[in-house]
């Protein structure tokens, strides 16, 4: 199959496929029919959406041997400057996949979801060790900015950190850096030790996704890393009693969102000192122990 031309319209694809997620297939149904192998190659100037324009300069090239995709390599353009580049493949020892996007959120609006991002560059690589199974994989976006988050908002202010609430209502919150450990098998994902670097502000977080039945479970910590906690780290004595030898006693709160991925409930603690083996990951998370730019935000 080859696709080839200036314009063509996902929107009434995309609108199909969204009801038909919303339907159940009835037991009796009859199975699909067998899809018979495909080679396709798709050039595009420009591939349109529900929002208007999706992407610019598209171009695919992929190959189905019948029962599943054996490579895939994907690259295109949006208005002004994001670019996504993907490639898969997949053998008998199992598949992998990369994925590159730069200007992350702006991605993620074309693709018709509301991110909350701006900016922003993401990768991700992924592998699985047979063609059903589980999947694992890493995951890190850079320099991309958070605003407009219910869940966030709501979180901070549980927490009572009143400082950051009113700085991330007003303008959010740059993230320098955000890393996880991922798994995907049946519909779930694992989140695992998922890390947020942001302007005064440190999270680790935790716990499931369940797709399938629109759930979710997790949960983590949240630390201000703005002049008062870097200052209390540095004081010699003062600095050992809080934050103990090796730093892994933090002012921080923890949190958790559980329920319906729709409206999940939130619950926290307010800012209290936490014990060594909750906050080491938190630990890492201070100024000086990575690659981090935050800023004050007392």
């Amino acid at each position: 199959i080859g696709l080839k031309g200036a314009t063509f319209d996902l929107a009434p694809l995309i609108t199909s496929l969204k009801q038909k997620s919303k339907t159940d297939r009835p037991a009796s149904a009859k199975p699909a029919s067998p899809t018979p192998p495909l080679d396709i190659a798709v050039h595009l100037e420009q591939l349109y959406g529900e929002r208007g324009v999706l992407f610019t300069s598209v171009t695919a090239d992929a190959s189905f041997d019948g029962r599943a995709w054996e490579r895939a390599r994907v690259g295109a353009s949006t208005v002004p400057d994001g670019h996504i580049s993907l490639t898969a493949a997949s053998g008998t020892d199992g598949s992998s996949l990369q994925l590159q996007i730069d200007n992350f959120g702006k991605v993620i609006d074309a693709l018709g979801l509301d991110s909350h991002f701006e900016g922003g560059t993401l990768d991700l690589t992924a592998e699985r060790q047979s063609k059903e199974g589980l999947a694992t994989g890493q995951v890190e976006i850079r320099d991309t900015k958070l605003t407009e988050s219910d869940v966030m908002t709501r979180l901070l202010r549980l927490t009572s950190v009143q400082g950051l609430l009113a700085s991330f209502t007003s303008s959010g919150f740059n993230i320098n850096r955000i890393t996880s450990t991922l798994s995907f098998e049946n519909s779930r994902l694992t989140i695992s030790n998922m890390r947020i670097h942001a302007d005064g502000l440190g999270i680790v977080v935790n716990g499931d996704v369940d797709f399938g039945a629109g759930e979710i479970d997790i949960r983590g910590a949240l630390a201000p890393m703005g002049t008062l906690q870097r200052f209390i780290g540095h004081i010699p004595l003062i600095g050992r009693l809080l934050t103990g030898v090796n730093r892994e006693g933090i002012i921080a709160a923890r949190f958790s969102i559980t329920g319906m991925l729709a409206d999940p409930e939130i619950k926290a603690q307010p800012l209290s000192m936490l014990t060594p083996g909750i906050t080491r990951d938190l630990a890492k998370l201070l100024p000086d122990a990575g690659d981090t730019k935050t800023a004050s935000n007392d």
